[in-house]
């Protein structure tokens, strides 16, 4: 990419008779150049400044010769020869003639930054364009729906993976459930949720709540199939997020003002709302604690991070309710980290002990069809766990 700089000289009112360029004497032609030249270096180095906002030194070729390029670019399934041309990109300043004439010092600063100002809208957006053109290639997009804002298709995006596995956890629940449905793709779901984790694992993060019932039905699936290793490899990376976030995860149902608030609060602290509230108690966190006691992370996970969190699970009084909007009858399970509940163990013989409470002798026996509808229930209505599998599914 070329720069070039085009000036125009603004005439002051009433002197639209004075012409913007005349033939200089020499030596006064090679001063002017020799000036002008000190001004574009000067642009060159605040421009250079400003570049590094955008791509590290590093990452910044100069070519100083030639029209284009050719180098090898390192992609997953090895190099391939990436090509590229050179091309003309102009900015255009105006310059007040009459500044000129008031002998206006300033107006060389000005000039410089209005110049960069341009510069550094010209190279983001062609930063934005490149950035765009590379995902539609590699198909990591994400479409932000009319009314929807960065940080809402931020949100459903690493809130996608964890949808899909949920989807993946409950097929093969409810094949499980319901006889004849089994189709014998079990394997292939496991591939398909392996090859997410392998190629989407930095979008494996706790976010909202609204993950609770999808990240249980995953999970559910894999102890029920016993697959362990992918199950902890999973359940690892939500608990490290949690963990390191200390909790900080959305409620369920969000909007886009509060999905923007929820951005800023993972970010630098200048920006940081002051009175931003996460999900506590989390509907997410018991999900974690249970399945981390199952697949006995229960002395290595370190739960001091998660110090006065609190977690929360539903048990209605009739799973019946389950598909409704709002369960009217039912029992909140409330657990605060730190004080009664101190480690893994602790928090799944509360589970049990909830369990053993209100689950009726209606819930104990279920149909199983039933359950797998509780299920979907739950994927749809995402502020629910469907626990009436901890039942159905021994």
């Amino acid at each position: 990419m070329k720069d070039d700089v085009k000036i125009t000289l603004k005439e002051p009112p009433g002197n639209t008779g004075i012409p913007t360029r005349q033939k200089l004497p020499f030596v006064a032609e090679k001063d002017s150049d020799l000036f002008f030249r000190q001004v574009i270096l000067l642009l060159i180095r605040e421009f250079d400044t400003r570049r590094k906002k955008y791509v590290p030194t590093e990452n910044f070729q100069i070519f100083y010769h030639g029209k284009g390029w050719s180098f090898q670019r390192h992609e997953k399934d090895g190099y391939k020869p990436q090509t590229g041309e050179l091309g003309l990109v102009s900015n255009s300043c105006l310059v007040e003639l009459d500044r000129i004439i008031a002998h206006d010092p300033t107006i060389v600063s000005d000039f410089i930054r209005k110049a960069a100002d341009t510069m550094e809208s010209q190279l983001s957006q062609k930063l934005l364009d490149t950035m765009g053109s590379a995902a539609k290639e590699s198909g990591n997009e994400i479409s932000i729906p009319k009314g929807g804002s960065f940080a809402d298709a931020f949100l459903e995006m690493v809130k996608g993976i964890t949808k899909i596995l949920g989807w993946i956890g409950s097929s093969i629940i409810a094949e499980a459930l319901i006889a004849g449905l089994d189709d014998g793709n079990d394997a292939l779901r496991f591939a398909l949720a392996s090859a997410l984790l392998d190629r989407y694992a930095g979008s494996i993060v706790a976010v909202s709540d609204e993950q609770a019932p999808f990240l249980y039905a995953f999970l559910k699936a894999c102890l029920l199939k016993n697959q362990t290793d992918l199950a902890k490899r999973v359940v690892t990376l939500y608990f490290a997020s949690f963990a390191d976030k200390k909790g900080n995860v959305t409620r369920v149902g969000v909007d886009g003002i509060q999905a923007f608030r929820y951005i800023q609060s993972l970010g630098p602290e200048e920006y940081r709302p002051q009175d931003w509230r996460p999900a506590n108690p989390s509907h997410l966190l018991p999900v974690l604690l249970y399945f981390g006691a199952k697949l006995n992370f229960g002395e290595i996970w370190d739960l001091r991070a998660l110090d006065r969190i609190s977690s929360v699970f539903f048990i209605p009084v009739n799973y019946r309710d389950f598909g409704c909007n709002v369960i009217d009858q039912g029992m909140n399970y409330t657990q605060q980290m730190g004080f009664g509940v101190w480690s893994l163990s602790g928090f799944i013989k509360e589970l049990e002990r909830g369990i053993t409470e209100r689950f009726s002798a209606d819930t104990r026996g279920f149909s199983k069809e039933g359950a797998a509808l509780c299920t979907v229930a739950s994927l749809l209505f995402p502020d629910r766990l469907p626990l009436v599998l901890e039942c159905a599914l021994q």
